[in-house]
């Protein structure tokens, strides 16, 4: 997981609950860091249009997998993201972590080995603890934690490294 990356969704991780709820849980620095992904899409080709639309039915299939209601679904697991796969993805249990990245697709995830399957009841909330939880310290002190942290480097090269490199597990 790149922090920069990690630090803007992990208010959507911080929910202890899983429902219909959390997926209205979105960061309020989305818009600061979402062209990272649909930008480059438009520039290879694909119009602008095309992109905002298919980005308007992720959101709305991923409200509808946010349920602790709604069991396995058979076949379906190994194709599409299912709530039983996208529990998966919001757990902190160890071995779910970094685990059921996709969006509407989880065979990329088998293709790419991050694939779990759900075993064991999932955790919910993010890993750390947060001081508050008020909606803006939700959803600026991952943020903060993570800029004051990369303040702390000695060089711009740490800095970068801070912030975008990957997080060991």
């Amino acid at each position: 997981m790149i922090p920069l990356l990690w630090a803007e969704h992990s208010v959507h991780h911080s929910s202890h609950e899983f429902n219909f709820s959390t997926a209205l849980r979105l960061p309020w620095v989305t818009p600061l860091f979402g062209w990272i992904v649909f930008v480059p899409l438009i520039i290879i080709g694909f119009p602008p249009l095309a992109v905002f639309v298919a980005l308007q039915i992720n959101l709305l299939f991923q409200y509808f997998i946010h349920s602790d209601e709604i069991g396995k679904l058979g076949r379906v697991e190994g194709y599409l993201n299912t709530p039983s796969n996208h529990r998966v993805h919001h757990a902190s249990n160890e071995k779910y972590i970094d685990k059921n990245f996709a969006g509407v697709f989880i065979f990329w995830d088998r293709l790419f080995g991050s694939y779990a399957a759900e075993e064991e009841t999932p955790v919910y909330g993010a890993k750390y603890t947060l001081p508050h939880r008020d909606p803006f310290t939700v959803n600026l002190y991952p943020i903060y934690a993570l800029l004051r942290d990369a303040s702390r480097e000695k060089s711009f090269r740490g800095v970068c490294r801070k912030l975008l490199l990957p997080l060991k597990p």
